[in-house]
């Protein structure tokens, strides 16, 4: 399975996509010939069918270029949501309250109300799954340092001194768990 929180990869069977996906260059080329600024013309999609044959020497249907026109939108929507993300994570940071995984959680909440917004089911179930897989994974960490605990007591019984620091050990484990 695909990782949502990484842009939608282009179709095994496109020929335009792996470049537009490669060359940032390109993309952003065609992007303008579509998006053209403020007062511009867009280009036709014969003329960029032309161009792409003279320039890139690729031969692609119409038809093949409305799904790389597609593909780039989606892909562009993705890598501003990426970016937005990324920004808003890093002003978190600034107050040092956050830990690393609260800014994680956050960036990865802002690319599920953006997966959301534009009906990215399939993104948004993704994110959704990665964020129970670390709760999880989280829980099954915290039953390892309980299995740990038994196996380290287990191992020292009988050794005063050993059981004296193992219960020292054991508090702040205990301690560090609750507060965390």
């Amino acid at each position: 399975m695909e990782d949502p929180r990484q842009p939608p990869s282009p179709r095994a069977d496109g020929k335009l996509t792996p470049l537009l996906e490669s060359n940032q260059e390109l993309a952003d080329e065609m992007w303008r010939f579509r998006h053209p600024e403020k007062g511009g013309k867009k280009v036709t999609f014969e003329k960029i069918l032309v161009w792409l044959r003279n320039e890139w020497d690729i031969t692609i249907s119409i038809s093949g270029l409305h799904a790389a026109y597609r593909w780039l939108a989606l892909h562009r929507r993705w890598q501003e949501s990426e970016a937005f993300a990324q920004q808003a994570r890093s002003e978190l940071a600034k107050d040092p309250k956050f830990t690393d995984e609260e800014l994680d959680r956050f960036a990865e909440r802002v690319l599920k109300v953006e997966a959301s917004s534009r009906g990215d089911v399939k993104a948004y179930v993704g994110i959704a799954r990665l964020q129970l897989d670390r709760k999880k994974s989280q829980a099954s960490g915290q039953d390892l340092i309980e299995i740990g605990l038994k196996a380290i007591m287990d191992e020292i019984k009988g050794n005063p001194e050993a059981m004296e620091h193992f219960r020292a050990m054991e508090a702040a484990i205990r301690r560090a768990k609750e507060e965390g």
